[in-house]
């Protein structure tokens, strides 16, 4: 047998000290009791195997990340929204506080795929953090959208239906993808 999490020398200690007996489709109480009392006769006693050493996996308490500890990505930063109107979450990627680039997607595994091919995020100190905290940022963004959801970046989602309420800023003064630049 496999299963997963469980060294292979701990199952086959286990298939060392059982007898499998197959009564499958069986459904006579009497034979059933038969193949009992017959395991019980050939009881072999006490597994005379050595004690197999498991280790104890030290559990690590998460903690927060402290805000003065951060260090901004020197290749630029990410605004995430979510738009009602087209059914699209929208990234706006800004270098030396310019817009330079839109990405609009369906989900937050698409857009990290395009920022990542775009290679938008910065070799620095905490690349990881960046790109860990943009991933939740972008699945919470998707969670919103699909659960029509009001969305606002680095803010807890309010699981609560939000009605069908109109974008506060006019459609005209949006381009063709809802973009207010």
């Amino acid at each position: 047998p496999y299963l997963k999490g469980i060294d292979k020398d701990l199952i086959e200690r286990f298939c060392q000290q059982i007898t499998l007996v197959d009564l499958i489709g069986e459904n006579d109480s009497k034979k059933i009791m038969e193949k009992v009392e017959e395991c019980l006769k050939r009881n072999p006693g006490i597994f005379e195997g050595k004690n197999i050493e498991i280790e104890n996996i030290k559990e690590i308490e998460a903690k927060p990340y402290s805000d003065s500890d951060w260090i901004p990505d020197p290749k630029g930063f990410f605004i995430i929204s979510v738009s009602k109107i087209r059914n699209k979450i929208l990234v706006e990627y800004y270098q030396d506080n310019k817009l330079k680039n839109k990405i609009i997607g369906d989900s937050a595994k698409d857009i990290c795929e395009t920022i990542s091919n775009l290679d938008l995020i910065g070799d620095f100190a905490q690349t990881k953090e960046h790109s860990m905290y943009l991933a939740r940022e972008l699945q919470k963004a998707e969670i919103a959208l699909k659960n029509n959801l009001d969305f606002e970046q680095e803010k807890e989602l309010i699981f609560e239906k939000v009605g069908q309420k109109q974008e506060s800023i006019k459609k005209e003064s949006a381009d063709e993808y809802n973009w207010f630049d």
